[in-house]
């Protein structure tokens, strides 16, 4: 397999199956989503249809709620009716919501503290070992695994003889600011040991 070094360990992990038998196994168990979709919206309407024809005591009670959405009301307490007018206070409101007075200066360095040593940032930003690789991959659980359909962490340890060699090259990729593949980076946590 050719290709960046992520993406080929990527590639080489990928459970076995396709995506047609995950289209299969989708539908088999949670039925045509569409059609259900579908049907519950036909229930929505329909209940939406029965409260607005209903004539009891709740009616009244609804017929405000019905102009309140129409309304709005601005700080001064003041109604406002006229679609222009709540139109011209929602752009007024969340222009002032997100816009900032602007400021001279943007150095967050005077905000975060500078908790690491320059050394300490170093010795993080080092290309490891594969000593140091094979001791992560090691002391993690082994039932953890990447996700339902993953390899667990026994997967990498009982194969550790034969997929060594990719792993660090994937590790050293990273550290090289290789591009990660989007499926590994959907859920990614990085962990930083306190020093």
């Amino acid at each position: 397999m050719r290709g960046p070094l992520i993406q080929v360990l990527e590639m080489l992990l990928r459970p076995p199956g396709n995506k047609t038998d995950i289209k299969v196994w989708n539908e088999q168990w949670f039925g045509n989503i569409f059609d259900n979709t579908r049907k519950a919206e036909e229930a929505v309407l329909a209940a939406e249809k029965r409260v607005e024809e209903d004539d009891s005591a709740n009616a009244e009670w609804r017929q405000c709620l019905l102009v309140e959405e129409k309304e709005i009301t601005i700080n001064s307490g003041n109604w406002i009716t006229s679609e222009d007018d709540i139109g011209v206070e929602a752009v007024r409101y969340f222009s002032s919501l997100f816009s900032v007075e602007p400021t001279s200066s943007w150095d967050l360095s005077l905000i975060i503290p500078k908790l690491l040593l320059p050394s300490d940032n170093d010795m993080l930003e080092k290309v490891p070992i594969i000593k140091e690789v094979r001791r992560v991959v090691f002391n993690m659980d082994g039932d953890s695994a990447t996700s339902p359909d993953g390899y667990s962490e026994k997967f990498f340890t009982f194969a550790w003889d034969i997929i060594a060699q990719d792993i660090y090259n994937a590790v050293v990729s990273f550290f090289c600011e290789a591009e990660l593949p989007r499926r590994l980076i959907a859920t990614l946590i990085v962990l930083i040991p306190k020093v």
